[in-house]
């Protein structure tokens, strides 16, 4: 068992999935819906219809996580099987999180959704201005570092 994947099965901190989408220099991004300035990623906690954190469970719980919170942020409709974990973090604001990346061509028809908030293909120039810019800078920072480096777990 890898490191990662032992951080996976033994988390103690609440557990959030993030989900990205790049086009060339530009990212998937969701503002704060009381601040149309400020923008992140889409994603948002595990919740208990998303499935099991059993061991055997954990990772498809994760990914139905991730699709649900992206679709309600976005309307785009993903497959667990369309999105590729890319990194997890133990610490971030009190939360392990997970960050999956989905294809852009899945993504291009993304709108903004009612009471959520306002969707927009950003630069990480914006998304590091915005309220989560020490965690969206370390995606980036990993994210070009490991380019070659695309994580995988088995069920």
């Amino acid at each position: 068992m890898d490191a990662t994947t032992a951080r996976i099965l033994d988390y103690e901190a609440p557990i959030a999935v993030v989900v990205f989408s790049r086009c060339g220099d530009t990212v998937l991004s969701v503002s704060r819906r009381t601040d149309h300035n400020a923008f992140g990623l889409p994603g948002g906690k595990v919740d208990s219809t998303d499935g099991s954190m059993d061991l055997h469970s954990r990772m498809l719980t994760l990914k139905r996580a991730a699709v649900r919170e992206f679709m309600e942020e976005t309307g785009v409709v993903l497959t667990v099987e369309d999105i590729t974990l890319r990194f997890d973090y133990p610490e971030v604001d009190g939360y392990h999180c997970f960050y999956f990346e989905a294809p852009h061509n899945l993504c291009q028809n993304a709108t903004s959704q009612p009471n959520e908030g306002i969707v927009a293909w950003c630069s990480w120039d914006t998304l590091e201005q915005g309220p989560f810019s020490p965690t969206i800078t370390r995606l980036k920072n990993n994210l070009y570092a490991s380019e070659s480096e695309v994580v995988e777990f088995s069920e």
